[in-house]
């Protein structure tokens, strides 16, 4: 005879309720069971029941040694849990929210990329230096987006949100008229930046608590489908306005773009609560942005020639300011930005695949308006024209890609694409001087396993992490997705200019440069050897994707087996072990309900 406390009993015996989170009473706690499991705990089947009870028990041995983990210790506290009932908002309401977001980081950045040129030449300033403007939006958004999490439990998840996407619309809007010189530039870029690290590190955290659970990889998809197509709109618009009038009014668009967003937004978002006494941790934020700006110095020295030894040092702070950010924040912060408890070996390795995916993407992309406009003549406007077919392939694969989440385990899924990706990469770089076909063909298709990788990655993240973890997890996506952006475009500028500089490319903006044939090769090949660079990121997706786990949901999808089960690194337990009992007296056994069936059940983060 079994007996139940109230609350396990309803749980169990709902003949509804499936195998995952459930959040109860006021929301600060949350069970998980297995219907069939707590069935044959209840009749005393004899294939399961003894299985089961020694299991149970070796569970409640571990809970009872480990030490209570109190909500104080958890970041984000039980305000955000309770808002994690779902607000079953429709399909299109949610996309409406969430999409824009990454369509505008996408326009955004993709119109300095584009125009660089044409704005180091307006502002007087050189190219390399011209960098630092989209260099500024990575170094504000990985700082800033470190407290956004805190930030929205203080004030409120959708006050933060409608804040930043406001914040950005505005400045973006000024841009188009204030920027005047190079200091005006980054000044107005660093408060947009804060805007839209605002707005984008929550933009998942929305989508995860707008939507129900069964319609989040469909939100998903979405909206990493709108960063290809904002690359497409703003390379085909932002180099037209450029030539046409001027390269600040393509700000103007964007930020009237993003006022829309913002005001319908404040109808559309739900309110969230607020908790009070959340502590922000300065010296984590200036350690962590700290080594960022370094880092990213030291990649890009080779183009304002810095000395070697200069790099090496950069470097090397680089370097020991992030060791420091670590142990800072998982030692000795009180308040650390990341707590311990939301990492595992699993989290890390999802979210290194990101940064390795956004590197590999964009730094392959940033070429393709070079090749297309400098080394064959076309103009912009056919450019623009190219990169609509890589948008539309992009949107007719997406399905394929979320469904396969559905069939195919993530880690299979990350090595095909990324071995597709090299071998794509290796075709287009060895041959893009043969015909204009070559780099149009290939890095339209690059950008397809761009999509498919970032959807196979988010999908993972986010349906398989608490709620409790999903405000961290938009601000770790947020980091990795801007740094690896900024990663991959240095590594691929950093390594043509080297190129170009040994073999004396001449300067592409002199008139004529390209009536000598030897010009035209050595500049071909300077992109050639750009494109290799970014091959290191694509074996490293691969390697990450070897050692990644798999989540006991994926049982019947293609690349599950359950030695790798066995060896994944799970999250531990996110329950309050209140102490609730239940007695088995057949083996005179007594153990808490939570952490005996919850822990045989509950899903596993990859």
């Amino acid at each position: 005879m079994v007996h139940f406390s109230k609350k396990s009993t309803l749980t169990s015996m709902n003949p509804t309720f499936s195998p995952r989170v459930e959040f109860l009473g006021s929301g600060d706690e949350y069970v998980v069971t297995n219907q069939s499991a707590t069935n044959d705990l209840i009749s005393g089947h004899s294939n399961r029941h003894h299985e089961v009870i020694m299991q149970a028990e070796s569970l409640s041995a571990q809970a009872i040694a480990q030490a209570e983990v109190p909500w104080s210790g958890l970041t984000p506290k039980p305000a955000i849990v309770k808002a994690a009932a779902p607000h079953r908002s429709p399909i299109y309401l949610t996309a409406l929210v969430v999409a824009p977001c990454y369509l505008l980081y996408s326009m955004i950045s993709t119109s300095f990329s584009t125009n660089l040129p044409i704005i180091s030449s307006a502002l007087s300033v050189d190219v390399s230096q011209a960098q630092w403007i989209i260099h500024t939006e990575l170094i504000v958004c990985c700082g800033f987006s470190a407290i956004v999490p805190k930030l929205s439990e203080r004030l409120g998840l959708n006050k933060i949100f409608i804040s930043g996407a406001f914040l950005f619309a505005l400045v973006t809007f000024l841009m188009g008229f204030l920027s005047i010189n190079y200091v005006s530039v980054l000044i107005l870029r660093i408060i947009s930046s804060i805007g839209l690290a605002m707005m984008l590190a929550l933009a998942n955290t929305m989508a995860y608590f707008m939507s129900p659970k069964g319609d989040l990889s469909i939100i998903l998809t979405i909206a990493n489908i709108c960063t290809p197509i904002g690359q497409i709109i703003s390379s085909f618009l932002s180099g037209w306005i450029a030539y046409a009038s001027k390269w600040q009014y393509m700000y103007i668009l964007i930020g009237s773009l993003s006022a829309i967003h913002a005001t319908y937004s404040v109808v559309l978002c739900p309110n969230f609560s607020a908790t009070r006494g959340v502590k922000f941790d300065t010296i984590g934020v200036f350690l962590m942005t700290a080594s960022i700006t370094l880092l990213i110095f030291s990649l890009s020295a080779s183009t304002v020639s810095v000395p070697w030894w200069g790099v090496t040092i950069c470097f090397i702070l680089a370097v020991a300011l992030f060791v420091i950010f670590i142990f800072w924040n998982k030692k000795w912060c009180k308040n650390p930005l990341f707590p311990p408890a939301a990492f595992n070996k699993s989290v890390l390795l999802n979210m290194s695949a990101l940064c390795m995916t956004s590197a590999l993407g964009f730094g392959e992309r940033f070429f393709l308006p070079y090749m297309v406009v400098t080394l064959y003549g076309y103009s912009r406007l056919a450019n623009g024209g190219f990169l609509v077919i890589g948008g539309a392939m992009s949107i007719i694969f997406s399905p394929l890609f979320s469904l396969s989440a559905k069939r195919v385990v993530s880690r299979l899924m990350l090595m095909i694409l990324s071995l597709i990706f090299l071998v794509l990469m290796l075709i287009e770089a060895f041959f893009l001087q043969l015909s204009i076909a070559i780099p149009i063909v290939f890095s339209n298709l690059c950008v397809i396993c761009f999509i498919g990788c970032l959807i196979t990655i988010q999908i993972t993240a986010v349906t398989n992490t608490p709620a409790v973890y999903i405000p961290i997890l938009g601000s770790l996506n947020t980091i990795m997705l801007n740094f690896g952006h900024s990663l991959g475009v240095t590594a691929a500028v950093t390594a043509q200019n080297i190129f170009a500089r040994i073999t004396d490319v001449p300067d592409t903006n002199l008139p004529g440069w390209n009536t000598d044939p030897d010009a035209k090769t050595a500049y071909g090949l300077s992109l050639t050897f750009g494109i290799l660079s970014c091959i290191s990121f694509s074996i490293a997706l691969f390697l990450l994707a070897i050692f990644m786990g798999v989540l006991k949901s994926d049982r019947g999808k293609l690349g599950f087996s359950e030695r790798r089960l066995s060896k994944t690194k799970h999250f531990s337990e996110n329950i309050n072990n209140s102490g609730e009992m239940i007695e088995v007296q057949e083996y005179n056994t007594s153990f808490t309900a939570q952490s005996a069936i919850a822990s045989l059940f509950q899903p596993k983060f990859i």
